[in-house]
């Protein structure tokens, strides 16, 4: 995917966040929407727009960021998701995991980092499965932890 034609849907429920994050990919050359309330995203993203990546928090007031991402998965199955966040053992509470082309970062994260992990998941979304199933972790990212599920297997 082309990053001046690669949409990005950022969902926070901090603005300043959000601001970051716009900031940060849309001066990559990424098309950026962003947004605090994850009703509007879920909106956004199941009628509006067709986004080719959910860059969501998972702990927000209105919606948790995993079942905002399985709600727009239902009309766009293959949507790889990456969790920004502080709360990484939430996506794996009752026996929950990385479904398929997801991952997470944890917060605080580098604008490399955020980067990286962006680039690598639109890579993996284009690129055929691997012949084992499991998870691949990418130790480029020095400061923060990626964990990329492209087999569809639960961690």
């Amino acid at each position: 995917m082309l990053r001046g034609t690669t949409h990005v849907l950022v969902v926070d429920d901090e603005a300043s966040i959000c601001e970051l994050l716009v900031r940060i990919l849309g001066g990559a050359g990424y098309v950026v929407t962003a947004t605090t309330h994850p009703a509007e995203a879920l909106r956004l993203g199941t009628s509006e727009l067709q986004p080719d990546l959910l860059l969501t928090d998972v702990k927000m007031p209105q919606m948790e960021g995993d079942v905002l991402a399985a709600r727009i998965r239902e009309r766009y199955p293959t949507l790889p998701v990456l969790y920004l966040t502080a709360f990484a053992d939430h996506l794996f509470e009752n026996g929950a995991g990385l479904r398929e082309n997801e991952a997470f970062l944890e917060k605080p994260a580098t604008p490399d980092a955020v980067l990286e992990a962006v680039s690598m998941l639109l890579a993996a979304r284009a690129v055929p499965q691997p012949y084992k199933p499991g998870i691949m972790s990418f130790g480029s990212l020095r400061q923060r932890l990626l964990t990329l599920n492209v087999s569809g297997h639960h961690r």
